[in-house]
């Protein structure tokens, strides 16, 4: 419930000496601080310079999006959700490339991911479509050295389609 001055009602515990005493108090949150963008690392000169040169054309629009898979991974002490990559081709629905990593690791896998595609079927999308500035801010470097139109968009109905198929074969369906 929301009071004036953008205060929430909120229950608040204190601890008097045997006791835990719960009272009811409107508070303002704080702002949020600044946020920070991962960076991703300099990609390799050599490397882009090698698939350039291989380069069939330009085709196609690419929907690219990163998120938290819905499945947790049991790894060290306990386990996490790991953020899953995925490109998807707009006009054929197909998977072009997926892979999960740690939230550090993403901005890196996903430029290593989008360029592994490139290098693949040495070809270049026209257009990427994507609906996170935190994602054009990894991949700027690439669509930069490509030359590649991106465009922020609040849907990517090829990706969603490809993500809601993903999740019904890895849950069986249910």
């Amino acid at each position: 419930m929301e009071g004036e001055d953008n205060a929430f009602l909120t229950r608040v515990s204190n601890r008097n000496v045997q006791n835990l005493v719960w009272s009811d108090q409107w508070i303002v949150p704080k702002p949020p601080g600044h946020v920070h963008i991962l960076e991703t690392s300099a990609i390799d000169e050599l490397r882009l310079a090698k698939a350039k040169k291989t380069l069939k054309g330009y085709e196609g629009i690419w929907e690219i999006d990163c998120s938290y898979a819905p499945m947790p991974i049991n790894e060290g002490n306990r386990p996490y959700y790991p953020m899953m990559g995925l490109i998807v081709d707009q006009e054929s629905n197909q998977i072009l490339g997926f892979g999960l990593s740690d939230k550090s690791e993403t901005p890196d896998k996903i430029v290593g991911l989008l360029l592994d595609i490139i290098e693949k079927v040495h070809v270049v999308p026209k257009e990427i479509w994507i609906c996170s500035e935190d994602l054009f801010h990894y991949l700027k470097q690439i669509l930069v050295a490509f030359e590649i139109q991106v465009y922020l968009t609040s849907e990517l109905p090829s990706l969603d389609e490809a993500k809601e198929e993903m999740m019904e074969h890895l849950t069986g369906g249910r």
